[in-house]
């Protein structure tokens, strides 16, 4: 049996690698895909970064004035782009000039400016940002002057406050509260504040759904190619033909289709990583804290419980995919039939990415309780808060749910309706 069995995982991952369909179509398409994906969002990303950065800025300074000086200045020297100061030109002919020189943002400085800041009177200073491609790196041009321009109101009330009051800082009166945050998490006191501790939560809420996923779906995928590949060729009769009980080669197609899914998605999340780290590496911010950090661990039952609920849940989505491409007349039959269970995982991911379901009213949760897949996606937050209960209640419907999917395969496999069954896609591609 064990031999035999070998013998047949072999042949079936051999047939699968060999294929170009799976090959290149599951695992190297994938990879290429987000090699090609990471190297456009760099470009994207630091053309933004470079247009926030390096502003190319035409100041048109009606003013003059002191503090005038020291805005155009203070531009001039932070900014690694041109920066264009005039002070005898129309607000309309500037724009003509951006927009035939390619500079990104108008700053007009209006008459009176130093003089209503020095009475205590309101100034205003006109932003014109140039939107030419309505791009992100467009939208971020303006970022630098007002952030100068935030810079100077801040520094302009502290000076006030010190004419005021020299011996208070004045930090004192524009923030006269300040809060200290803590999270109980897990009954446990953390000098942590919640924002934090729901970003990194959130960061692997979505990070750990999509990896499942992915690992789902690509091991649907090749169980389901596997036998729609046999089908095709029509060497399915003859090895159902040889002397080797139907459940070994169920057996063997679902261990096979494992391997390769956990090839694919090998794969996939280094290259997904790669894409992830590219994208977050523009200056955006970082949290050095890790779930443990927050006292969110993983005890060993913890572990055993999740690891037996995605072992469950991928063997009744491999059977289910098994089952279902055994209707399909080709390759392109069976991953569109199969694209159909794709719904049953899609929308607990999405649940169990943003929500709780046990938040959710009672007339929503009944449904989403009932698709086995709620408790795979949901079962690692479950491990982290230590929520066995919904862990094992997850357990037992997730093995009544494989048994009988299994069962029936195994029934379906024995008969020749494995053989015969068959939904032809032709009058819908007329």
């Amino acid at each position: 049996m064990h031999s035999v069995l070998m013998v047949i995982l072999k042949k079936e991952v051999k047939e699968m690698l060999r294929d170009p369909k799976i090959l290149i179509g599951m695992i190297i398409a994938p990879v290429l895909l987000m090699g090609v994906m990471s190297g456009i969002m760099n470009f994207v990303m630091s053309s933004a970064k470079e247009a926030v950065l390096n502003p190319n800025v035409i100041i048109v300074d009606y003013d003059n004035s002191l503090l005038s000086n020291v805005v155009t200045s203070s531009l001039t020297s932070s900014s690694g782009g041109r920066v264009m100061v005039i002070g005898n030109l129309s607000v309309s002919k500037a724009i003509d000039l951006a927009l035939s020189k390619d500079f990104s943002t108008v700053m007009v400085i209006p008459r009176g400016f130093g003089y209503n800041v020095s009475i205590g009177r309101r100034a205003i200073v006109e932003l014109y940002t140039v939107m030419k491609s309505l791009s992100i790196s467009e939208s971020g041009a303006s970022s630098m002057p007002s952030s100068i321009i935030e810079f100077l109101n801040s520094e302009i009330v502290r000076e006030r406050i010190r004419e005021v009051a020299p011996n208070i800082d004045p930090e004192v009166f524009l923030n006269p509260i300040s809060r200290v945050e803590y999270s109980v998490v897990k009954g446990r006191v953390i000098n942590v504040s919640p924002q934090i501790v729901f970003s990194v939560v959130m960061s692997q809420s979505i990070f750990i759904p999509i990896i499942i996923m992915i690992i789902f779906i690509t091991a649907m995928q090749f169980a389901s190619t596997s036998i729609a590949l046999e089908k095709e060729y029509k060497t399915l009769e003859t090895l159902l033909t040889l002397p080797v009980s139907r459940f070994t080669i169920l057996l063997a197609k679902l261990m096979s289709s494992v391997m390769l899914a956990v090839l694919g998605s090998v794969s996939f999340m280094f290259a997904y990583t790669y894409y992830y780290t590219s994208v977050t590496s523009f200056g955006l911010p970082t949290i050095n804290l890790s779930l443990s950090d927050i006292g969110l661990t993983m005890t060993p039952i913890g572990l055993l419980l999740t690891g037996l609920t995605l072992f469950l849940s991928m063997v009744s989505s491999l059977v289910l995919a098994l089952l279902i491409a055994v209707f399909a007349e080709d390759v392109r039959s069976a991953q569109t039939l199969v694209g159909y269970l794709y719904f049953l995982m899609i929308v607990p991911m999405m649940v169990s990415m943003f929500t709780d379901v046990n938040s959710l009213p009672i007339p929503i949760q009944i449904p989403l309780y009932l698709i086995p897949y709620t408790y795979t996606l949901a079962s690692p937050r479950a491990a982290l808060l230590e929520n066995y209960s919904f862990l094992i209640i997850g357990i037992v419907y997730m093995a009544v749910f494989s048994v009988a999917v299994l069962y029936i395969a195994s029934k379906f496999f024995k008969s020749e309706k494995v053989l015969t069954a068959k939904i032809s896609f032709r009058r819908f591609r007329r």
